[in-house]
């Protein structure tokens, strides 16, 4: 009896580990596999050839194709805008009326620097089981995109006990860090109104 009990108990154990990776996926799945919208202050460190360059941002975006960026810091750029809608595009320097940028003069596609685009290429292609480190945060990490000339991988931390995001870095080629942008007051799937999306 004690021993069925002892494999019983062992069996039990083995399990926990399991369902709790099960727990991660399902959450984060059903968190952001539809994502339809979201808001967010971030901070973006952009690494170059002359050192690293920090802006605090806030963003917006409604699905499909609707986002919103305007500079926080630093103060030489706060106001900085710009905000894509139905394949059109403005962009408003700071203290500078918005101007509409023609298409060919911008080029449509995905921003990485926003959270949806990442998330939309993970799940079309990632079904490996997701873990929680040792400081609570789960790893999603994205195959590698970009053309021959500038191919880069993402990574994705969120964190495990209130599943929001919590930085999402950009690596280059060779694996090198060229941006980190993290997540401040995220709110998941708010009401953004029309006018959120206009210049």
């Amino acid at each position: 009896m004690r021993r069925g009990i002892s494999v019983l108990l062992t069996v039990i154990l083995m399990m926990i580990p399991v369902a709790c990776k099960t727990d991660v996926n399902r959450k984060i799945h059903q968190r952001y596999a539809n994502l339809k919208s979201y808001t967010a202050r971030v901070r973006v460190s952009v690494n170059g050839n002359k050192g690293t360059e920090v802006y605090e941002l806030s963003q917006s975006f409604c699905a499909p194709d609707r986002y919103r960026t305007e500079v926080i810091s630093p103060k030489r750029m706060e106001g900085t805008l710009s905000v894509i809608a139905g394949g059109r595009m403005w962009y408003r320097s700071a203290g500078t009326p918005a101007i509409r940028m023609e298409q060919g003069f911008f080029q449509e596609g995905r921003d990485y620097l926003f959270l949806h685009d990442f998330l939309e290429e993970y799940f079309k292609e990632s079904t490996a089981p997701l873990t929680e480190n040792e400081e609570g945060l789960v790893l999603l990490a994205a195959p590698v995109r970009g053309d021959q000339a500038y191919r880069f991988t993402q990574n994705l931390w969120i964190d495990a006990k209130s599943n929001l995001p919590r930085t999402l870095v950009t690596y280059d080629e060779k694996g090198n860090e060229m941006l980190r942008v993290e997540y401040e007051d995220f709110v998941v799937n708010p009401a953004l109104s029309d006018s959120v999306f206009e210049p």
